[in-house]
This record gives C-alpha cells, structure tokens and sequence, in this order.
C-alpha cells in the first residue's frame, strides 16, 4: 500500500492532512476567495504611484519572482518525479519477487497440493494489495 501513514493527532487530523482532498479544496477556496481582497489592497497601495516608477517596480520585481516560482515549480515536479519513480521500482521489485517466491511455493510443496493452494492464496493476496 502506497497510501501515507495515518496521523498520530487522530481522524480529524488525519481528515485535514495537507495530501488530502479537504486541505486542497480549502487552499484553493480560500486563494479563489483572497484574490479580489489583494488586487483591491495592490490598487489602494499603488494609486498613488507615478506610471514609470511602477514601471521600473514591475520590470524589477517580476522576474525575480519569476524565477523563484519557476524554480520552486521545477523542483516540486523533479521530487515528484523522483517519488513516483522510486515507488514503480519498488512495485517491480516486489511484483519479480513474489513471482519467485510464488515459484518457489510450487516447487516446494508439489507434493501437496492443499498446501500449494494456501501459499499461493497468500501470494494472491500480496498482489492484490500491492495494485489496491
């Protein structure tokens, strides 16, 4: 199972974990929600700016800003990346070793086969809850 561990701080917690469905909905309400609020605080700020001072201020600040949400952008994906293809090794990994093992099963208990349908039950159910 892939799945992050349960919280320590109980259900409610775990509920409003920052991976969880809610906690997103929730940032993204509330960003949805704050932006008239700024650009109306942006507006009052800057009302009394002259055009090329704001001017020199944009072409100053916003590619400074550019590359740093670019790079945080960048490096958010590459540790995503990172992760999904750490967890398809894993999966592989475990998916040849329960095939040995499932061959192993058969080769060692060819003589029983109640015994041979058990462990082979149990392999069935490692995979089941390695895809899950």
């Amino acid at each position: 199972d892939v799945a992050p561990p349960p919280s320590l701080y109980g259900p409610v917690a775990t509920f409003l974990a920052w991976n969880r469905i809610p906690a997103r909905a929730v940032v993204g309400a509330l960003s949805y929600l704050s932006f008239p609020l700024i650009i109306s605080l942006l507006d009052d700020a800057t009302q009394n700016v002259e055009g090329d001072t704001l001017t020199t201020l944009v072409n100053t600040f916003l590619p400074g800003v550019s590359i740093v949400l670019g790079t945080y952008f960048s490096l958010t994906l590459s540790i995503l990346y990172d992760r999904l293809s750490r967890m398809q090794r894993t999966v592989s990994s475990e998916a040849s070793l329960l095939a040995v093992a499932f061959l192993n099963l058969m080769d060692l208990f060819h003589d029983d086969p109640d015994a041979a349908v058990e462990g082979a039950q149990c392999v069935a159910d490692q995979i089941a809850t390695l895809v899950r």
